[in-house]
């Protein structure tokens, strides 16, 4: 979750600190969503392996949601939830980092 803030904070070019947490918050979620729904990403926890939430993909965004109500919550790693990339994320950033080496 923060990595994925830190990439929001990134594209739009603003210091993290600059930001306003509500705005960050529901970027990175936006973003998260996309993975998500596409079939990029999976939410889910370590214990010690990760475990994708045997949710639905709607209610694992919902719960997603519900455990991060509050934008300033100091996120560390798996204190909401860890993301995973699924084969087909693999694959699209395979694709990314090729086209960086060209």
């Amino acid at each position: 979750m923060r990595y994925v803030m830190h990439l929001v904070e990134r594209n739009d070019g603003v210091p993290y600190l600059e930001r306003d947490p509500v705005a960050l918050r529901d970027a990175s979620l936006e973003a998260i969503t996309v993975l998500v729904e596409n079939d990029l990403a999976r939410l889910g926890d370590v214990n010690p392996d990760f475990e994708p939430w045997p949710l639905s993909t709607d209610e694992a965004l919902q719960r997603l949601r519900r455990e991060w109500w509050d934008p300033e919550k100091d996120l560390r790693p798996g204190n909401i939830c860890w993301l995973q990339n699924t084969p087909a994320g693999d694959e699209v950033a395979r694709r990314i980092e090729a086209a960086r080496d060209t």
